[in-house]
């Protein structure tokens, strides 16, 4: 069998791996090459990965799961858009091809259930503090209405005052 050697480029492309990996494997060791002429190449016929994700490898891909329904633009991730969570829970699952699919659209759902139970706790504070902000306000209100019938009472004794005042202040020249 006659040897095929393959540049780092080459081998990437051909195994569909990035030419970081291969340059990484090399450097680890778990890949064997020749550096010729400041290029290293690999025996194709000696060297062939086992998968194309490596189990070793510090990076994982994880696959695309389709998405079940987009996030329309105008929706915003606040409390108003809580609706589309609950949206999404009942729509129909996908089928899982593989156990990885499976275990990321369970956790998808995890994530959606949390966001959804998060949604709701938002919802419950805001009315609790516009019931909460309200009173204070109708107490603040009800306050200044008392304070300001003080202070027009208050007013009318200033009044009182002067006048009993400019009346004593008549008796006492006319003495």
């Amino acid at each position: 069998m006659e040897d095929k050697w393959l540049s780092i480029v080459e081998y990437a492309r051909t195994y569909d791996i990035s030419d970081m990996t291969v340059r990484r494997r090399i450097k680890t060791g778990k890949l064997n090459a020749e550096l010729r002429d400041g290029k290293y190449f690999i025996n194709a016929s000696l060297e062939k990965p086992k998968s194309r994700f490596d189990a070793t490898e510090t990076t994982t891909k994880l696959p695309i799961v389709e998405s079940r329904k987009p996030l329309p633009e105008s929706q915003s991730l606040d409390i108003v858009g809580a609706s589309h969570f609950e949206e999404r829970l009942e729509q129909p699952k996908p089928s899982p091809k593989t156990l990885r699919d499976h275990e990321v659209v369970n956790k998808i759902d995890e994530i959606l259930l949390i966001c959804k139970s998060k949604s709701d706790q938002y919802k419950k504070n805001e009315q609790y503090l516009r019931m909460s902000f309200s009173n204070k306000v109708l107490h603040l209100e009800q306050t200044i209405k008392t304070k300001d019938m003080e202070i027009a009472a208050l007013k009318q004794q200033v009044e009182d005052l002067e006048i009993l005042l400019r009346m004593y202040d008549q008796k006492t020249i006319q003495k």
